[in-house]
């Protein structure tokens, strides 16, 4: 007689294959090791450092299934798992305020003179000379723009061109970017002298003789430096990072590492940062490239981009993309510009299942601004909006909370666009003005929580004159459920399809490559009780085989039913589930004796933390994303690969596991799978060898 067994795999069971076996080896392999004794002892010694070897060896035969069970459905605790979308934010903003930065104050900055550079093109923004013109007169740094992609701490050369200005002729030399910050030592200090050095009460701006006490608040020594400057002296000798300041006192985090006379100057070396507000790197010196200048056409008229090389005191201390724009002694708040009017967008999994229940009862032909040219989803675009302040940011009234723009409506916005999809969506604005300015508030973490809060928006999404839901009702929080921690923010579809479906992507391209946000996001489940041909078997069991991700589609689970007496309450035998067991447990619970778990209930959740044995839980896909959520993540965050996917971390985890017992199964991993099929049979016959294993530890 045949044995029916069941693998199971996936996070919560969602991949299940029923099987029937017509013959079943289980070979176990202690590796004992046994030897004698030399000369007469004639005495026998084995080492058993208990590494049993358990494999499995099935041969059977792969049948059509008849139909779904209903009797087992209406009893089944299984059912698909939804769709989940996590979105890193800290991935994609600074981390922290740009606002508590103070540029130095290039009033009376005093470098050799230099050529004038920069030079402004007719009906360009104006872009300002570097350090100095002719006259000795200071101006900004232009905005520079990088050559290419670099990785934190990989150089401290940054090849960089200057947009719509014509080529500065410098003669292949380097200017030297110290600043004085018009600022002088009051008195005399050896070296290795430390505490507060005083400055001088006094300084020399362009109008004349000025007492800091008649201004502190721009003239101090508090006003116009920043804690970690770098301050050097006119020779560029290092004095020390600062690490305090007073109107009249600077502190360094050192001793000085050279002798200061009074009346010495106190030069900086600016800061310079990418397009997300991330310090790069202190500039010691721009120079000429000796590269040829690139052309860049704007507005119709061609214009030459001179090339430069940014050289850093250290290397680079943030990443920076290909195109990043850079800028030295200012703000580079581009960040609210960008995200200002771009989207997130998702698709209740009610419509992605059947898209005749959305507001227009089918699919669009396209959505521009997804930049989808066939078959489009309509949804909800959350829109972030830079022109007004979210109350957690210091706004008020009723533009300072996340509102519906638009809900399911297209035909009061655009008749004519009935098939692009962008003209369905409903939209739901996003203050966020202020985000990357605001002292004290963590940018990512501040989006984070604005993204979130417009799930709360308790209003109808789906107008009432209209029958369409999404799926229950017609508020978010019918559609989805949220779920924060730090930077980031997981949205769980709220409604199950029986089938696996993935979610479109929720971001255009443009918003991709401007912010290159991570997002992970997984599909809906199959319902494991849909009934399958045994070629759909077959098909499952080469592409899971072949090809699994570890605790994602991985075969992990495997049921073997007996007839068993000893936990019989009659005289015939009941079903229950071949077991294993691993760790310091009692007699009674690896035997036949404590067997009690019926055979037709599944298995214990078989991706297990390392407290209970199993695997690590960061490494499936559900298990990732619960993971997340119960992780303490740093407001600093700025790639989940870092945080959350070290080898390591599974390996200790292992060791440290706790035993465990009866599961209701046997933990596997397919080794080896042979299938064949024989022409006029309604069946294929294999063969499959496991091995059984309580941890994984791979891709």
């Amino acid at each position: 007689m045949a044995i029916p067994i069941r693998l199971l795999g996936g996070p919560g069971h969602e991949i299940q294959t029923n099987l029937i076996v017509q013959s079943l080896d289980m070979q176990v392999d202690r590796g004992v090791s046994a030897f004698p004794t030399p000369a007469y002892m004639l005495k026998r010694f084995a080492i058993d450092t208990n590494t049993p070897r358990v494999t499995l060896e099935l041969n059977g035969i792969v049948i059509d299934d008849e139909g779904v069970d209903n009797s087992y459905v209406s009893t089944s605790s299984i059912s698909s798992s939804p769709m989940k979308t996590l979105i890193n934010f800290g991935n994609m903003l600074p981390n922290e305020p740009f606002s508590e930065f103070i540029p130095v104050d290039l009033s009376s900055a005093r470098t050799e003179p230099a050529p004038t550079g920069w030079c402004p093109v007719d009906e360009e923004p104006v872009q300002h000379a570097i350090l100095t013109d002719e006259r000795g007169l200071s101006a900004q740094f232009p905005t520079f723009v990088s050559e290419r992609g670099l990785t934190q701490g990989s150089t401290s050369l940054i090849p960089v061109t200057v947009p719509m200005l014509e080529a500065v002729d410098l003669r292949n030399r380097s200017i030297d970017t110290k600043m004085s910050a018009n600022l002088k030592f009051a008195g005399a200090h050896s070296a290795t002298a430390t505490g507060a050095f005083t400055v001088a009460s006094t300084l020399t701006d362009i109008s004349g003789l000025l007492a800091i006490s008649s201004n502190p608040s721009v003239l101090g020594a508090a006003a116009r430096l920043n804690i970690g400057d770098k301050v050097v002296n006119a020779a560029g000798t290092f004095l020390g990072d600062i690490s305090a300041l007073a109107d009249t006192t600077v502190t360094f985090t050192s001793s000085l590492p050279t002798s200061i006379s009074a009346n010495d100057e106190l030069f900086i070396y600016p800061k310079c940062f990418n397009r997300k507000n991330e310090f790069i790197g202190h500039v010691t010196s721009v120079t000429d490239s000796e590269n040829t200048s690139t052309t860049v056409v704007a507005s119709n008229r061609s214009f030459t981009a001179a090339a430069y090389n940014i050289q850093l005191l250290t290397l680079t201390q943030a990443e920076i993309m290909p195109g990043d724009t850079l800028t030295i002694n200012q703000s580079n708040n581009f960040m609210e510009s960008m995200l200002d009017g771009r989207s997130i967008k998702l698709v209740p999994s009610y419509w992605l299942e059947d898209s005749s229940r959305n507001p227009k009862g089918s699919l669009c032909s396209i959505d521009n601004a997804m930049g989808v040219t066939n078959m489009a989803h309509i949804g909800i675009k959350f829109k972030f909006d830079a022109s007004n302040t979210p109350a957690v940011l210091g706004g008020f009234g009723s533009t300072a909370q996340p509102s519906l723009t638009y809900a399911f409506t297209p035909y009061s916005r655009n008749f004519a666009g009935m098939n692009d999809a962008n003209n369905w969506d409903a939209i739901i604005n996003i203050p966020i003005k202020g985000l990357l300015t605001t002292d004290g508030k963590s940018p990512s973490k501040t989006l984070a929580g604005l993204f979130a809060a417009a799930f709360t928006l308790t209003g109808n999404i789906i107008p009432s004159t209209m029958s369409k839901t999404f799926g229950t009702g017609k508020t978010l929080d019918d559609a989805f459920a949220i779920y924060t921690n730090g930077p980031i923010v997981i949205v769980e579809q709220v409604y199950r399809p029986d089938s696996t479906i993935e979610h479109p992507k929720v971001v255009s391209e443009m918003f991709e490559r401007l912010l290159r946000p991570q997002i992970f996001q997984v599909s809906s489940a199959s319902n494991v009780n849909a009934a399958k041909s045994a070629g759909d078997k077959v098909q499952d069991l080469i592409g899971l085989v072949s090809n699994a991700e570890k605790d994602i589609d991985l075969f992990r689970g495997i049921q073997i039913p007996y007839d068993s007496l000893i936990t019989s309450s009659g005289v015939s035998g009941v079903a229950r589930n071949f077991f294993l067991t691993f760790g310091d447990i009692p007699i009674s619970q690896k035997g036949s004796n404590q067997n009690t778990r019926a055979a037709s209930q599944l298995m214990n959740q078989f991706i297990l933390t390392g407290g209970e044995g199993g695997n690590a839980d960061n490494d499936g896909a559900d298990s990732f994303f619960d993971k997340v959520l119960d992780a303490v993540v740093p407001d600093d965050l700025l790639s989940i690969f870092s945080f959350f996917g070290d080898l390591l971390e599974d390996i200790f985890i292992t060791l440290d596991a706790e035993p465990h017992g009866n599961d209701g199964g046997i933990r596997i991993m397919p080794e080896k799978l042979h299938v064949r099929y024989d022409a006029g049979n309604k069946y294929y016959a294999f063969t499959m060898v496991l091995v059984a294993t309580d941890f994984v530890l791979g891709i």
